[in-house]
């Protein structure tokens, strides 16, 4: 698992605790789930996986785990807010000082913008020779396939809902 992987599934494991806390019927019961699935999601990056699974595998153990909680409606009908500015001040749980909880409370899933958002910029300059550096095509290529291939594996699925 790459660095970069950690960051994006960072952003996205954040709007499913969030979602999770507007949507799910006993939000408390939802966030100890999504913390026992997470932990286990951590321990396989370290090659320490709980049940010997594959990355891939975990995702969707995960996920198969995040459909079952009773939910009081459908993520496409909820109110979002999207939390932007500097990018070190949006992924510090200090400087946020627990906002998205409160928006929560209020009946908001909170879309923090991604870490994803530096990563298009540098791809842009890349694709666009608008880099200061020297950077070859090859290096090019890998940066991009990095960046969105690995999208298509996001365990997007968790998020939908399906009544049981």
């Amino acid at each position: 698992m790459t660095l970069f992987k950690s960051f994006v599934l960072g952003d996205v494991f954040e709007t499913i605790k969030s979602a999770m806390r507007v949507l799910a019927v006993n939000p408390d019961e939802a966030l100890e789930i999504f913390e026992r699935e997470f932990d286990k999601i951590v321990e396989n990056f370290g090659g320490r996986d709980p049940d010997g699974y594959s990355m891939t595998r975990r995702f969707k153990a995960a996920a198969e785990c995040f459909k079952k909680i009773p939910r009081k409606g459908n993520i496409e009908d909820a109110k979002f807010v999207v939390l932007t500015g500097e990018i070190y001040v949006r992924n510090d749980h200090f400087a946020r000082r627990e906002l998205e909880v409160t928006l929560a409370k209020n009946g908001f899933i909170t879309q923090i913008v991604p870490f994803m958002e530096v990563l298009f910029y540098i791809d842009h300059c890349l694709k666009n020779d608008l880099s200061e550096i020297n950077v070859n095509l090859f290096q090019k290529i890998y940066f991009h396939q990095e960046v969105f291939v690995f999208l298509l594996y996001l365990p997007s699925e968790c998020l939908r809902y399906h009544p049981h």
